[in-house]
């Protein structure tokens, strides 16, 4: 039976192993895609692998529908968010606490250097302002040492990027590098529009014309990173109810995203990424 049209529309479909092996590559070797745009895939790569442990909302990392005159999305005026109250909604560098092995924490001036002789084990993230009533909620993620998906080395990764690019610590650090004579800061921040172009472009890069991803590639989209996740979880054995507490969904959208999309997301995707997330 054919799928409706309005119902096709509203699926979300996940990623699979095959799209990250290919932005890997493309990062890996001398590839024939423009540098602009290997400078957008790299973030989103980093943002993506980061995103199918924390199941984070695209306004989490990245800027959509910015009103007019502001360069990023902030908490609103209101007696919930407290002092967070016209901060950044996305990621700052203070939302990102590092761990070693012994439980003590890597101060951010030495991060980078730590990581580097894998002194890096831990990584906790706070989500400040969500839409849902879990603000302020924290999960701590471990380091999988896994080439691609390690949280750790993309949370590495995504704020060496702000410290070589000199983002205030008072804005997201969810950054490009821009060399437009309109942008003055030698950045731009990440849209949700660079997201949907560079990972579709690894579901071209990475599947035949005939893949059930491509016959589908509009339905790749940013919130596919919480597809992903949620996928993961349940093929690794997780129930509903803690699919939503680990993804901080509410419980009712968990069966209604996982009915019908891909499930192929790959073994190893799959086992890293339930592994990490029900270890806790």
């Amino acid at each position: 039976m054919c799928v409706r049209w309005e119902e096709k529309a509203r699926r979300k479909e996940p990623y699979s192993f095959d799209m990250f092996l290919w932005l890997r590559k493309c990062l890996s070797v001398n590839s024939s895609l423009a540098p602009s745009f290997l400078e957008v895939l790299h973030v989103v790569y980093d943002w993506q692998r980061l995103g199918i442990f924390t199941g984070s909302r695209v306004s989490e990392y990245a800027q959509a529908k910015v009103p007019k005159g502001q360069r990023f999305n902030v908490v609103p005026q209101s007696t919930e968010a407290g002092r967070w109250a016209g901060f950044p909604i996305a990621f700052m560098r203070c939302d990102f606490t590092f761990y070693d092995a012994a439980q003590t924490m890597v101060p951010h001036s030495n991060l980078f250097d730590a990581h580097s002789h894998k002194l890096v084990n831990f990584v906790e993230i706070c989500f400040r302002f969500d839409k849902s009533s879990t603000n302020f909620s924290c999960r701590k993620y471990s380091c999988t040492k896994h080439d691609i998906f390690c949280p750790v080395d993309a949370a590495v990764s995504i704020l060496h990027r702000a410290d070589i690019l000199g983002v205030p610590d008072s804005e997201p650090v969810g950054v490009v590098i821009s060399k437009s004579r309109s942008v003055s800061h030698g950045f731009r921040f990440l849209r949700d529009t660079d997201i949907t172009k560079v990972m579709r472009q690894a579901c071209v890069g990475a599947h035949a014309p005939d893949h059930y991803l491509r016959q589908r590639i509009n339905c790749i989209v940013p919130h596919s990173n919480r597809v992903t996740a949620a996928v993961c979880l349940q093929q690794g054995g997780a129930h509903n109810d803690e699919i939503a507490f680990q993804l901080r969904w509410h419980p009712t959208s968990v069966p209604i995203y996982l009915r019908h999309c891909f499930k192929a997301v790959g073994t190893v995707l799959q086992k890293v990424v339930s592994g990490v997330l029900l270890a806790h």
